[in-house]
C-alpha cells in the first residue's frame, strides 16, 4: 500500500494535479487517507483500482467483454466498483497476483485497528510525535547552548586572576557542571 501526496500519484498516473484533485473528489475518494494535520495521502493501489474501474465501466458503456456480461455501474460516485467490475479489472493479471477478498479484508482491518490504537494512545499521552519530539530536542539543544556560552563571560575575571593550569581547570569543571544541573532543572 504505497502512499502518495496528490503530486506524486498526479506523476505516478502520468496526468496533472488538477485532474487528480478532481478525481480525489469522487473518483477515488475510497483512497484517500486524511491526516491529522488536515492534509491527506493517496493509496496508490486502491486509487489506481478505482481509476481504471471508471475506464472499464466507461468502456463498457460501448460494448461488453463477453456476450451475457453486463457491468452496472455503481450506485453512486462514492460506491466502490461492484464485483463484476472488479472481475474485469483482474482478468488480465496474472492468478498470483490476484489477491483474496478475505486477505484484502484483514489487511484492511488490521490497518484501520492500527491506525485507532495509534489514535488512542496519542489520546492518552503515550505517543509523541515526531514534530513535539524535534521541538523538544531543539529546546533542549538550545538550553544546553546559552548554558554553556555563559561560562566564559562569567568566570573570565576569575579566570584571568589564576595562573595554576588546575585551578583553571577545576573551575571550569564546575561550571560545566553547574550548568548541566540547571539545565535538568529546566527540563
Amino acid at each position: 500500500m504505497p502512499l502518495m501526496t496528490q503530486a506524486q500519484y498526479a506523476r505516478h498516473r502520468g496526468c496533472s494535479a488538477p485532474t487528480v484533485k478532481e478525481a480525489r473528489q469522487i473518483r477515488i475518494k475510497p483512497a484517500v487517507i486524511p491526516q491529522e494535520d488536515g492534509s491527506f495521502l493517496i493509496d496508490s493501489e486502491i486509487a489506481d483500482g478505482l481509476w481504471d474501474a471508471v475506464k472499464v465501466r466507461n468502456s463498457h458503456k460501448k460494448s461488453s467483454p463477453e456476450p451475457g456480461v453486463s457491468i452496472a455501474p455503481s450506485t453512486g460516485p462514492d460506491q466502490l466498483p461492484s464485483d463484476s467490475e472488479l472481475k474485469s479489472l483482474i482478468m488480465g493479471l496474472p492468478e498470483d497476483e490476484i489477491q483474496a477478498s478475505d486477505v484484502s479484508m484483514k489487511r484492511k482491518l488490521h490497518y484501520d485497528a492500527e491506525r485507532a490504537r495509534v489514535g488512542a494512545l496519542r489520546d492518552r499521552n503515550e505517543v509523541v510525535t515526531e514534530v513535539d519530539v524535534r521541538t523538544r530536542a531543539a529546546k533542549l539543544a538550545r538550553q544546553v547552548r546559552d548554558l554553556l556560552l555563559i561560562i566564559p563571560s562569567r568566570n573570565a575575571a576569575r579566570l584571568s586572576a589564576m595562573s595554576n593550569p588546575e585551578e583553571v581547570r577545576a573551575l571550569l569543571e564546575e561550571e560545566i557542571e553547574n550548568a548541566l544541573k540547571g539545565l535538568k532543572q529546566h527540563a
